[in-house]
This record gives C-alpha cells, structure tokens and sequence, in this order.
C-alpha cells in the first residue's frame, strides 16, 4: 500500500471522530466518553467528567474504537 493510500485510510477512520469533536462542541465529551469505554475512567465517576456521550454517538464512538482495537 502506498503512502498516500495509508494517509486516506487513517483520515477516512478519523472522520466519526471529527464529526463527533464538531457536533458536541468540543472534544471533552468525546474524550471522556473513550476513556469510559476503553476502562480508564471508571462509570462511577462519571459525576465529576463531563457528561457522556449516549445513544446512537455513544455506540458509533465504540464501534471506533474497537475497530482501532482500543475496546
């Protein structure tokens, strides 16, 4: 595989993220939410991070992440 196709590949995988980054305003929940799935930041505290992502963000985020084998 070239560079250029390598490079197209790995943007093409950041796009959700992007999108997710753009739709709640910043990249905190987003973050948060990562760290949540992938077990660095317990549910438990979720009352002093940011609010989590849910619903349907919340499963394209895992869908990611598993995908980037992190979850």
């Amino acid at each position: 595989m070239n560079m250029l196709a390598t490079a197209l590949r790995i943007t093409e995988s950041l796009n959700l993220l992007w999108e997710l980054f753009s739709q709640h305003g910043s990249s905190l929940r987003v973050i948060a939410t990562s760290a949540e799935l992938v077990g660095f930041w317990p549910p438990t505290l979720s009352t002093v991070a940011p609010s989590a992502l849910e619903g349907t963000d919340r499963q394209e985020l895992a869908k990611l992440l598993h995908e980037w084998q992190l979850a």
